[in-house]
């Protein structure tokens, strides 16, 4: 697995909230270790584990979800929500050809050019 693949699994769960809402995070809180301590306390009290066992042996990807669980509680209008199936085959469609690309340059272009590894 590639590293953006592995970063994009890990904030996938945050693409549940409104795109105005995660921007407003974002530039609030900069995604640094006063966020990170803030996703950990929440899958601490969600889980009944210790910070230790959370940051170490738990995917960021979960702790997000836990992140989500928590700000749904106070979503009133029901904006904190799964994407629709369209949305989904979108995005495998693209990481699809996304691999391909990948795929192609790395075993054709590549020696097509002479870059023999």
């Amino acid at each position: 697995m590639d590293l953006l693949y592995l970063y994009k699994l890990a904030f996938q769960p945050l693409e549940m909230m409104p795109v105005e809402r995660r921007i407003s995070d974002a530039e609030s809180t900069g995604f640094g270790a006063d966020w990170l301590t803030m996703v950990i306390q929440i899958a601490c009290n969600a889980t009944n584990k210790t910070s230790d066992d959370v940051l170490y042996n738990m995917s960021l990807t979960e702790c997000n979800y836990y992140l989500i669980n928590e700000i749904r509680k106070t979503d009133k209008e029901g904006n904190i929500k799964k994407r629709n199936s369209e949305e989904i085959n979108k995005l495998i469609y693209e990481r699809t050809f996304e691999l391909g690309r990948e795929y192609y340059k790395q075993n054709y272009l590549e020696k097509e050019n002479g870059n023999h590894d």
